[in-house]
């Protein structure tokens, strides 16, 4: 099985890929893994730690949101896994909230791929939650 990874090299799908590369993620011990990231906020090539020189790994730089780009990277992918997004809400919560939802839409509208839990969604409640309870999170800031 080949497995697409939008954002793979940001903190949470780096760590998706690692464990699915060190085979402990059922029924994927044999896929191989194709990363396709931006490498901007939180992704850093140098996320995937020991499972960046893999065999089973192939590292593509690129934004999921360019329609030409992704069109080919899907092509030969059999599962997209998305992960890339803009992580920054504390900066700029209208706009990474935008942008997170408009680039989710143009890789629908683009690809024909329709995910089984709508995104905007997920993050809407995610983002209002971290807006209502500033408490919670700001410490681990400093």
């Amino acid at each position: 099985m080949n497995v697409l990874v939008t954002g793979g090299a940001g903190f949470i799908g780096s760590h998706f890929v690692r464990a699915m590369l060190a085979g402990r993620l059922p029924g994927l011990e044999d896929a191989r893994v194709t990363v396709l990231d931006k490498l901007a906020h939180a992704g850093n090539f140098a996320n995937l730690g020991a499972v960046a020189h893999d065999k089973w790994l192939d590292f593509v730089p690129g934004d999921v949101a360019d329609a030409a780009l992704a069109e080919v990277v899907v092509r030969r992918h059999d599962a997209i896994v998305h992960f890339a997004a803009e992580h920054d809400v504390t900066a700029n919560v209208e706009h990474d909230v935008t942008s997170n939802i408009l680039d989710d839409d143009k890789i629908r509208q683009n690809l024909g791929w329709h995910p089984r839990v709508e995104f905007a969604s997920g993050l809407n409640s995610t983002v209002r939650w971290y807006r209502d309870n500033p408490d919670a999170w700001r410490p681990l800031l400093q």
